[in-house]
């Protein structure tokens, strides 16, 4: 079966008309069309009101299509393992994506069930429930792009194989439907809410769980795009939520809301840093965060970036980067010589190699005066006695084109 992408400037059938589209749905994992004819005998013989009756078993078979939806779920789940590991190890092989077509049979009838094309609704017999839709497809984008317990769902997989370009090409095209068929069930069904709290909360349900880039806010009605930025900017200035800075500065930037002070108190980490890098270049007021960020972090690829992006030249700010970086040098420095005197064969192990990396890299923007400086301060001290007492006894010889040792001479 296949299915139309949503389109924004109108609205075609979602899904080609199928007689017995229903009932491919419910035959997902089961005969559920017996289980229910056994229902209706009992129902029949304990209740008078057909409509009683008849909303009951319309309870019971959306339960029904529910669970064989989710048990189709997780079995397509395995199955999309399968294909990521067997494109790892056989990367130029033929992909199997007859999994792709039954996720696009489910959204389809999703689709459908949430008033996405009435027509179809009436002639398939599909009541419209949009909350039940909406629920199902958050579930459906969580489980199959969000990692869990077990680990990433579906893996990237490499775009220069052929089995591992199909397979990343099948999922981004599967990611952006989700997506746009989420954002049209809340944009269609607008007037069917009971009250403006329901819709909060299912736009509170996609902030907290799923947008962490902002790219739901794309599809939505400026209605509902407004009342999703105040949202999102209210969320986090009560929680502080680091997974939600991009999307936040999106929806502040379109509401123009001052959430400024609010990302300053977030970790200064390198995906703070390149989000509001990237940001910067629309509003000069990031410059100033990039900046406290690069002064105040202790990831060294921030600390090397923001040298280079966001140069300092207020003299306060010089003097407190300097101070901040030396320091940060001296605890890397500190760390890796203890990993060289307590590891077995130190120039091998990869405690000692880890260890490294990031002081090697700080070490970078030194000059060659300022390094002799530093490592002089160094041989003053009891560490440099005993990282010398170390080569002498255990090490004993030194390759001189490793740059590790090299630093180790210099020391010592």
């Amino acid at each position: 079966m296949n299915t139309y992408p949503i389109n924004y400037n109108y609205h075609p059938p979602l899904a080609p008309q199928i007689d017995d589209f229903r009932d491919l749905v419910l035959y997902a994992t089961f005969n559920a069309n017996e289980i229910v004819d056994q229902l209706r005998i009992v129902l029949d013989k304990n209740l008078n009101s057909k409509s009683t009756q008849d909303r009951i078993l319309q309870e019971v078979t959306n339960d029904l299509i529910k669970n064989a939806w989710y048990e189709k779920l997780k079995r397509i789940i395995e199955v999309i393992r399968v294909q990521v590991n067997a494109a790892t190890q056989f990367p130029n092989n033929q992909v199997d994506l007859s999994f792709v077509d039954e996720l696009y049979d489910i959204i389809a009838f999703l689709q459908i069930l949430g008033g996405l094309d009435p027509e179809a609704a009436a002639q398939t017999g599909i009541k419209h429930d949009f909350i039940s839709a909406f629920t199902f497809m958050m579930n459906l984008i969580r489980k199959l792009f969000h990692k869990d317990a077990r680990g990433d769902p579906w893996p990237e997989t490499s775009q220069n194989t052929p089995a591992g370009s199909h397979l990343r090409a099948a999922k981004s095209k599967l990611f952006a439907l989700c997506v746009k068929t989420i954002a049209e069930l809340l944009n269609r069904n607008i007037t069917y809410f009971e009250s403006p709290e329901s819709l909060t909360r299912c736009l509170t349900q996609m902030i907290t769980t799923l947008d962490s880039n902002g790219i739901f806010a794309n599809f939505l009605n400026p209605p509902i795009c407004q009342l999703y930025d105040r949202i999102q900017v209210e969320i986090f200035k009560a929680k502080l939520l680091p997974f939600q800075i991009q999307a936040v500065i999106k929806s502040a930037m379109r509401s123009k809301e001052d959430i400024y002070d609010a990302i300053d108190l977030l970790p200064n980490d390198i995906r703070k840093f390149q989000i509001v890098s990237k940001m910067a270049q629309a509003d000069e007021k990031y410059i100033e965060i990039g900046k406290k960020c690069v002064i105040k972090s202790n990831d060294v690829d921030v600390i090397l970036l923001g040298k280079k992006l966001f140069p300092l030249n207020d003299e306060v700010q010089k003097k407190q980067f300097t101070v901040h970086f030396f320091n940060r040098l001296s605890e890397l420095l500190s760390v890796w010589i203890n990993e060289l005197l307590v590891r077995p064969n130190p120039m091998n192990n990869d405690d000692v190699k880890k260890a490294y990396k990031p002081l090697h890299k700080i070490m970078s923007i030194l000059n060659d005066n300022d390094r002799k400086k530093l490592f002089a301060k160094v041989k003053e001290t009891e560490l440099s006695q005993a990282l010398g007492a170390l080569v002498k006894n255990t090490i004993k010889e030194l390759n001189k084109d490793d740059p590790m040792a090299q630093d180790i001479l210099a020391i010592i």
